[in-house]
C-alpha cells in the first residue's frame, strides 16, 4: 500500500511539472525545428542569391591582373640582355544596351525566387497539417485510454457480481470463468492502447523535428468526459471555400509565378538574335629591369564602345527560344492542372467534413443506445430473465460505441485540418 501511495505521488509530481502543449504551440515548434521547413528555406535563400546573379551584369564589370616576368634574350651580334619586367593592367566593362536580354533573364529570376518562396509557404501549411493529424491521433489514443480504462471497471465489476452469484447459487461457475477471461482481454486492450499512444507520440515528435522538453510533456485537449464531446460550428458553403482556395493556396501562387519566369525567360532567349552594347575601358603600366631599351609602353590606356552581334550559332538560339516558349506553354497547362486540383481538394475535404459530422451525431445517439441496452441488459441479467453471453455482448456494444464516438470525433478535426490545408488557411 505505501509503494502505491509513493509510486502515485512521484506520478502527481511529474504531471505537475510537465508542460501542457496546444496545437498551436507545437505547430510553433515544428516551424522552429523541422527539417522539412529548414530544406525549403534553404532552396528559397538559394534562389534569392541567383536573382542577384542575374543582376550582376547590369553591374560594372571590374578585373585587374599584375605579372612579374623574368626574361632572358640573346640576339646576333653576342648581346645579351636579361632582366625583370613588372606589370599590371586594370579593364572596365558596362553593359549600355542589350535588348531586352539581361531584363528577361532579371525577371524570370526573380519571378522564380518568388515561386520558390511560395513552395516554401507550401511546405510550411503541409507540415501544419501533418503536425495537426498527428496531434489528433495522440489525443485519440489518449483519449481511447480512457475508454479502455472503463471497459476494465466494467469487467471487474462483472467479475465481483459472478462471483456473488456463484457464492449464492444462483450463476454457474462458468460465468466467473468468462468474466476473468474478458477481464483479462480488457487489461490487454488498456495495454496495447497505452503502447498506441507511445508510438503516436513518437511520430507527432518526427513531425516536430525535435522532442519537446525531453519528452516531459503532456498534449492538451485530451477530454475525459466523453458524455460531453461535442464539435463547433458548420462550415462555409463549397462556393465561398473555392474562392478563398483559388485565392490563397500556395500551390497555385507558385505556379502563376512559374508562368511569368518562363515568359520572361523566353523573352530573354528570343532577344538573342540582337546585339550587345558595351561601354570598355582599359589601363595597363609595365616597368622593365633590362639593358637594352624596350618597344613597349610603359603606360597605355583607352576606352570605347563595344557593339557584339551573334550572327549565327549554328541553331542554338533559335532552338533555346523555342524550348524558352515551350516550357511557357507547360506553365500554363500547369495551371490548369492545379486549378483542377486544388477544385478537387477542396470538394474533397469539404464532403469529408460534413462525413465526419454526421458520423460524430451517429456515434452520439449510438452510444446513448449502446449504454440503454447494457443497462437494460444487467437488469435482465441480474433477474434471470437473460444469459451471461447477452449482458457481454450489450456491454462490448456500449464499449465499441464509445470507442467509435472518440474515433468519429477527432475524425472531425483531423478533417477540419484537410479543410484547411486544401483552402490554404
Amino acid at each position: 500500500m505505501e509503494r502505491k501511495i509513493f509510486l502515485l505521488a512521484i506520478l502527481s509530481s511529474a504531471l505537475l511539472t510537465a508542460r501542457a502543449l496546444r496545437v498551436d504551440e507545437l505547430v510553433q515548434i515544428a516551424l522552429k525545428h523541422s527539417p522539412d521547413i529548414r530544406i525549403g528555406d534553404y532552396e528559397y535563400r538559394a534562389s534569392h542569391q541567383r536573382s542577384r546573379i542575374s543582376e550582376s551584369v547590369r553591374l560594372p564589370q571590374i578585373s585587374a591582373t599584375a605579372a612579374l616576368e623574368h626574361g632572358e634574350d640573346r640576339y646576333a651580334g653576342g648581346i645579351d640582355d636579361h632582366g625583370d619586367t613588372l606589370r599590371g593592367g586594370l579593364r572596365l566593362e558596362q553593359l549600355l544596351y542589350d535588348f531586352g536580354r539581361s531584363g528577361g533573364s532579371i525577371e524570370a529570376a526573380w519571378e522564380n525566387e518568388m515561386l520558390y518562396r511560395a513552395r516554401l509557404r507550401q511546405i510550411v501549411a503541409d507540415k501544419v497539417y501533418q503536425v495537426k493529424l498527428r496531434y489528433y491521433d495522440a489525443l485519440k489514443a489518449k483519449t481511447q485510454i480512457r475508454v479502455q480504462e472503463k471497459n476494465l471497471k466494467l469487467q471487474k465489476e462483472q467479475l465481483r457480481r459472478a462471483r456473488r452469484y456463484l457464492e449464492a447459487g444462483i450463476k454457474t461457475v462458468v460465468d466467473v470463468t468468462d468474466a476473468r477471461l474478458r477481464l483479462e482481454q480488457a487489461r490487454k486492450s488498456l495495454s496495447d492502447t497505452r503502447y498506441l499512444l507511445k508510438l503516436r507520440r513518437a511520430m507527432l515528435e518526427e513531425s516536430l523535428g525535435t522532442v519537446p522538453d525531453e519528452g516531459r510533456y503532456i498534449l492538451y485537449g485530451a477530454t475525459t468526459d466523453l458524455a460531453r464531446l461535442s464539435l463547433p460550428g458548420k462550415e462555409a458553403p463549397l462556393s465561398e471555400l473555392m474562392r478563398y482556395a483559388l485565392k490563397h493556396r500556395p500551390l497555385l501562387q507558385g505556379v502563376e509565378h512559374g508562368i511569368r519566369s518562363a515568359d520572361a525567360a523566353a523573352r530573354s532567349k528570343e532577344a538573342h538574335y540582337t546585339p550587345i552594347l558595351n561601354l570598355v575601358g582599359e589601363a595597363a603600366a609595365r616597368h622593365d629591369d633590362t639593358k637594352l631599351p624596350s618597344s613597349m609602353p610603359t603606360r597605355h590606356a583607352k576606352v570605347g564602345v563595344e557593339l557584339s552581334w551573334n550572327l549565327f550559332s549554328g541553331y542554338r538560339d533559335s532552338a533555346e527560344a523555342q524550348e524558352a516558349r515551350i516550357y511557357a506553354m507547360k506553365a500554363r497547362a500547369q495551371k490548369d492542372r492545379a486549378v483542377l486540383t486544388i477544385r478537387r481538394e477542396v470538394t474533397q475535404a469539404d464532403l469529408n467534413l460534413r462525413q465526419k459530422r454526421e458520423a460524430f451525431r451517429l456515434s452520439r445517439a449510438i452510444v446513448a443506445q449502446a449504454k440503454e441496452k447494457f443497462r437494460q441488459a444487467q437488469k435482465r441479467y441480474d433477474n434471470d430473465l437473460a444469459d451471461y453471453i447477452e449482458l457481454q455482448e450489450a456491454r462490448q456494444s456500449y464499449i465499441d460505441a464509445l470507442s467509435g464516438l472518440v474515433n468519429s470525433y477527432y475524425d472531425y478535426y483531423a478533417a477540419r485540418a484537410q479543410l484547411d490545408r486544401a483552402i490554404g488557411r
